[in-house]
């Protein structure tokens, strides 16, 4: 999460409307507001599914990681935007309003330990999705696009793979 924490007494504060004034913030968190809307696109995922040489990869989610990797893309996007990201894991599809999302995830930590939440990606794909569940390598571009007024990330697929070994959904780190 971008931002600050701060604790106690009087911290200068910004509205909505980007006033700015000095107020009692006791222990807050005040949200980083950096505009990342040069890296936002609402385009459709052009890429045709095609293999890839190792040499594109530019961040390899391994398991051991993997956890601190998808955080880490959350926290500083501007570095990985734009990125080719090879991750595992396993598949999640789900009509939404009329509209197709494609997962890939692992069980991460979340208040108490390892309790099911879900830590990865959306990803679109031109080519033929698994099957529910299954366990998928996606490598893609990394890219944010609005919804509304909010900002996901997703990830351009070239190529989608069925692995025949899992690896371990639940992860800590």
């Amino acid at each position: 999460m971008d931002g600050q924490q701060t604790t106690g007494s009087e911290r200068e504060v910004v509205d909505e409307a980007g006033q700015k004034s000095t107020a009692d913030v006791g222990t807050s968190y005040i949200p980083d507001t950096t505009d990342y809307s040069r890296f936002y696109d609402d385009t459709p995922n052009t890429a045709e599914p095609r293999a890839y040489t190792e040499d594109e990869i530019e961040l390899d989610i391994t398991e051991d990681k993997y956890v601190s990797c998808v955080n880490d893309i959350y926290v500083y996007a501007e570095d990985y935007l734009g990125k080719m990201i090879r991750i595992e894991g396993m598949y999640l599809g789900e009509d939404f309003e009329g509209r197709d999302y494609h997962y890939i995830y692992r069980h991460g930590p979340g208040c108490c330990d390892t309790d099911g939440e879900m830590c990865g990606f959306a990803f679109n794909y031109n080519g033929e999705m698994p099957k529910e569940g299954a366990w998928i390598e996606v490598v893609g571009t990394l890219r944010q696009y609005l919804e509304g007024n909010l900002a996901y990330f997703t990830l351009d697929a070239i190529s989608v793979t069925v692995k025949d070994e899992q690896g371990a959904k639940d992860v800590k780190e």
